[in-house]
């Protein structure tokens, strides 16, 4: 009885595992064509405020039925107008971070699906190699890169004596924090310095860039940001994303020779 009572136990521990493990929850970042503001609604339940860019935290894998209104303004309409700009059911897997975009022609677009948690790097990085070395190490008997490395990579062993690295963006919570303070500024150069001064000492993602280069007025100032942001991106085959975040074809031009020519 006793041997039976210890195997269903054991069962049921594995099960919670395994159903924890298979449930581990994704992030949903939307954005609308024409950079109109929206609400969405995710299996009848509205999520987050009305915005041009919805970062959704927490959403469960599976499948689920949005619904997206867009919100139109004008002088007849101070409170805006709502349309409902897309609804379908979409398939959520775990522990992802998708980025996708409503079109002009209500179609939902996915740009990019990526898992959350960054593999490590095992030989040497275009741009950060000097974390990564087979002869002597960079890093600290804690594991942390030292002062030879830049911040941001996270650098330990693989267990076959090589030292590998995690290039780590910003967390949600640190550009949170970032983006408060940018949106306290009133003036365009003094928030192109300050960006300027937080992609020197840290890493993002493209989907980061593309929000920071959101936060500027100037075509001229989001493109100069986007430069200084691309080599300290961490999934720079996403960078596409960020172009979506230009009006101008001189400018999508101009950055993508930049990025083409690094």
């Amino acid at each position: 009885m006793k041997k039976t009572i210890l195997i269903l136990t054991v069962m049921m521990i594995t099960g919670i595992q395994v159903m924890l493990a298979g449930n581990r929850t994704s992030i949903l970042d939307i954005t609308v064509f024409n950079n109109n503001k929206f609400a969405v609604k995710i299996d009848g339940e509205r999520v987050g405020p009305v915005r041009a860019q919805q970062t959704i935290e927490g959403v469960t894998p599976g499948r689920h039925f949005i619904e997206i209104f867009a919100i139109e303004y004008s002088p007849n309409l101070p409170k805006g107008r709502r349309f409902k700009v897309f609804e379908g059911n979409v398939t959520i897997g775990p522990n992802r971070h998708i980025v996708a975009h409503i079109n002009d022609i209500d179609r939902y677009i996915v740009l990019s699906n990526d898992p959350i948690f960054l593999e490590p790097v095992h030989d040497h990085y275009e741009n950060w190699g000097q974390c990564v070395n087979h002869g002597h190490s960079s890093c600290n008997h804690s594991g942390v890169c030292g002062s030879q490395a830049p911040v941001g990579p996270v650098c330990g062993h693989n267990g076959c004596g090589m030292h590998v690295c995690h290039l780590r963006p910003m967390t949600e919570v640190e550009f949170a924090s970032l983006r408060n303070v940018i949106r306290c500024k009133w003036y365009e150069r003094v928030k192109v310095q300050m960006l300027s001064d937080a992609i020197g000492s840290n890493f993002f993602t493209a989907l980061q860039v593309r929000e920071m280069m959101t936060w500027l007025s100037f075509e001229s100032s989001r493109v100069k940001i986007a430069k200084r942001a691309y080599p300290k991106t961490v999934n720079q085959g996403q960078f596409y994303i960020v172009y979506d975040a230009l009006h101008f074809n001189h400018s999508v031009h101009q950055l993508s020779a930049y990025v083409a020519s690094h």
